[in-house]
């Protein structure tokens, strides 16, 4: 049997030792001219080219071959976990950054540290050293905290796992350099400055500085501009069907105690399902944009000032997602004010899809957030249309050109520099899920799973309660099964687990309605044996009740209508890799 061919990739897979002396080691994998018909169709179409000058011309093929095939003579090209951070072309090796975490979050783009031939390169001078520190940036600092009364200080904090962003004990990046995280706390328990320094002195020996806000702020940033303006605008939702987003206030109406993190409603203890509330108007007001774009701004300041009094020339700030899009702009304005040059590198990294120009130009805050993330030396995405999407944007909207670069990268050519455009995904974490599932919590979970259906195929899902999670076609289309199918009605069962976060409230109060209006009706014509039904409080399912569902169930569903990256296929994968016991999985393009 012939080998099958590799796809090719748009970008190049070299690796390069740590402690190699700049010899290449691997093959070069690039994206020969007519190997995908839309990349070379978007190429050409957009016109992303290369320049070579004469010298390396032959290295670039003919002049007709827009493609880099080969990196010129005169460098080495190395992958590492980090792209070059200097802007290009770079100018010296100690441009890299290695990973705090995943190997794909730390923008594994497979781009080039470009040195001298027999230069050594190592993950230490790739960093730039001993004495440079990373700051990561987010707007929730990756740690749980619990008020403990039983403790001195009053407070129990612990790092978040679950968060992509989070420190792990497998994290090799503190053994290289210095990293230190900046973002929000926030808890109800926090009520005093006394709490807020008592968190200050628990989180310093963490290597964390945490920000709180005014509460107000906080809510017209976090569920007003980010989560009903821009989160929807990002997912390709048209302004006009923003009316019925609107933001309102959460009555704990859903749960009697919102406090409490996880909280089930089972199928036959759901609350009364009502029809649908025709006289509910949308509160949807141009004027509350205003205070919500002020509240943004405000927010994305606190955080730079937060940031100007930590970071030291040669620094590196590594700046997540969308709601610090304004971000790397105050503190570009920042250094060029206080030193007259840029004097630190800073990473923008946007974990939510970037959506098409025509849906993007409707936000009167667009051109703001455009500027806000070319002023980072890198912007990086998930995939690929994200930043296709995003091109286009600073293309039709700022009028911006930009070009490929030898490893496959592409840059943006603003204000006399070029930012560096990356596309690679987040990664699970092997290590903390093989510990998890040797837990016997996680084998435990798994087992009641199968005893509470017996001799049934377990079919799963774990979705957000919101309207683009696509649970509601999910348990359409289950429900047509079981009509079709009647064979199947005694030998499959559907366990879906819908979370509740809480940060959309009116569209996860409508999605609830429909999902529990769908439950009783299917249980109602097939059984209730069929359906195994839970809501849950948070954004995720505890990793042992993840990881036991992943084990005792044969089939993942998703069914997503638009979503950036989501880990739980992935996850589903690693936990069934066992060649006895295989699973499928079924997801949505």
């Amino acid at each position: 049997m012939e080998d099958a061919q590799p796809r090719a990739r748009p970008y190049r897979a070299v690796s390069l030792p740590a402690s190699g002396g700049g010899v290449v080691h691997g093959g070069l994998d690039t994206y020969e001219c007519g190997a995908d018909a839309s990349f070379q169709a978007y190429r050409e179409r957009e016109n992303v080219h290369v320049r070579p000058n004469s010298a390396n011309a032959g290295a670039y093929g003919s002049a007709g071959d827009k493609l880099v095939r080969s990196p010129p003579s005169d460098v080495v090209v190395a992958t590492h976990s980090m792209p070059s951070l200097q802007r290009s072309p770079p100018s010296d090796v100690g441009a890299g950054l290695s990973t705090p975490r995943h190997s794909a979050l730390s923008l594994n783009m497979n781009s080039p540290v470009l040195s001298a031939p027999g230069t050594p390169v190592t993950e230490e001078k790739m960093l730039g050293g001993n004495n440079k520190k990373i700051y990561i940036v987010c707007y929730h600092l990756p740690v749980r905290i619990r008020c403990v009364s039983e403790k001195e200080e009053g407070w129990s904090v612990e790092w978040d796992y679950d968060s992509i962003i989070s420190k792990t004990p497998d994290s090799s990046i503190s053994e290289i350099c210095d990293v230190h995280w900046i973002g929000l706390l926030r808890n109800e328990h926090i009520r005093t400055e006394a709490d807020r320094e008592a968190l200050r002195r628990i989180l310093k020996p963490m290597f964390c500085t945490p920000i709180f806000l005014d509460n107000d702020i906080d809510a017209l940033h976090y569920f007003g501009m980010c989560k009903q303006v821009l989160w929807p605008a990002f997912h390709n939702i048209d302004r006009l069907d923003l009316s019925v987003s609107g933001h309102d206030d959460v009555d704990g109406s859903l749960f009697q105690n919102p406090a409490t993190s996880t909280s089930a409603h089972p199928p036959s203890s759901l609350p009364p399902f009502t029809e649908p509330d025709d006289t509910i108007e949308s509160n949807w007001d141009q004027g509350r944009l205003d205070s919500w774009w002020t509240s943004y701004m405000k927010v994305n300041a606190t955080f730079a000032e937060a940031c100007q009094a930590l970071l030291k020339p040669g620094d590196t700030l590594w700046c997540h997602d969308y709601h610090l899009a304004l971000l790397p702009k105050l503190l570009d304005a920042s250094e060029r004010t206080r030193f007259g040059r840029r004097t630190t590198r800073i990473i923008f990294f946007l974990h939510i899809p970037f959506p098409t120009s025509q849906i993007f130009r409707e936000l009167e805050c667009g051109v703001a957030i455009l500027e806000g993330m070319l002023h980072a030396d890198i912007v990086g995405f998930h995939a690929f249309d994200h930043a296709r999407h995003f091109l286009n944007a600073v293309k039709r909207i700022l009028g911006l050109n930009y070009e490929s670069k030898i490893g496959g990268l592409i840059g943006v050519q603003y204000r006399n520099t070029t930012v560096m455009v990356t596309v690679n995904h987040v990664s699970i974490e092997p290590a903390i899920l093989d510990r998890c599932l040797q837990k016997q919590e996680t084998q435990d979970a798994a087992q009641r799973l199968r005893q509470r259906h017996p001799n049934r195929v377990l079919m799963c899902g774990v979705d957000t309660a919101q309207k683009l999670a696509g649970v509601t076609l999910k348990l359409l289309a289950y429900e047509r099964l079981l009509t079709d199918y009647p064979l199947w009605h005694a030998r499959v069962v559907l366990v879906q687990r819908v979370l509740v976060p809480s940060n959309r409230p009116t569209d996860e109060r409508r999605t609830l309605r429909e999902l529990r209006f769908l439950v009783r009706r299917i249980q109602g014509s097939f059984g209730p044996h069929v359906i195994d039904y839970k809501e849950l409080r948070g954004s995720t399912l505890p990793r042992e009740q993840r990881m036991g569902l992943w084990l005792a169930a044969e089939v993942f569903i998703g069914t997503a209508l638009r979503e950036g990256l989501n880990l739980l296929p992935i996850e589903y994968v690693y936990a069934r890799k066992s060649p006895c016991t295989p699973g499928v999985v079924v997801t949505s393009e």
